[in-house]
């Protein structure tokens, strides 16, 4: 596709992050790496810009290095528009930060999938993981607050 379209270059550009997430999930790290080491020496067009923000997104977590996929998360919930998506970005965001030990961000990331009125399960795993984040002096907080989920008929098995 990038042959037959190479002077298109938003064509080019997007079977470019295509083929780096394809290799990238199929494990061939360093074929990945070689496609983003190459487009990023291009200039890519500001259409595609969230497709490459979340092809090196994906790449970073699959390398684990997760300081570097942050700020390209947070680029891809700055252009996702669908509610549920974003949800789920601001989910994996949350995960890392607290993953990464910065405990009030994923706290933070944690309100916000609350905020895009998820599903129900996400919802309810994303107030999970907040109390999770919390720091340990606040453990009263925490307590009181898994207790009032507790009380709601949807929490109650």
């Amino acid at each position: 596709m990038t042959r037959l379209y190479q002077t298109q270059p938003i064509q080019s550009g997007l079977a470019k992050a295509w083929l780096a997430k394809c290799y990238t999930e199929l494990g061939w790290i360093y074929d990945a790496e070689d496609v983003i080491r190459n487009m990023s020496r291009d200039s890519i067009d500001y259409r595609i810009e969230k497709d490459w923000d979340y092809t090196y997104a994906n790449y970073y977590i699959h390398q684990g290095d997760y300081e570097k996929a942050v700020p390209y998360l947070k680029k891809m919930i700055k252009h996702e528009k669908r509610n549920v998506q974003k949800a789920r970005e601001w989910f994996l965001l949350g995960q890392i930060e607290n993953m990464l030990g910065h405990r009030e961000e994923a706290y933070r990331a944690f309100k916000k999938v609350v905020g895009c009125h998820p599903p129900y399960e996400m919802e309810f795993n994303a107030r999970i993981a907040q109390t999770e984040a919390m720091a340990a002096s606040e453990g009263r907080m925490m307590i009181s607050k898994l207790t009032r989920m507790a009380k709601y008929d949807n929490n109650q098995a």
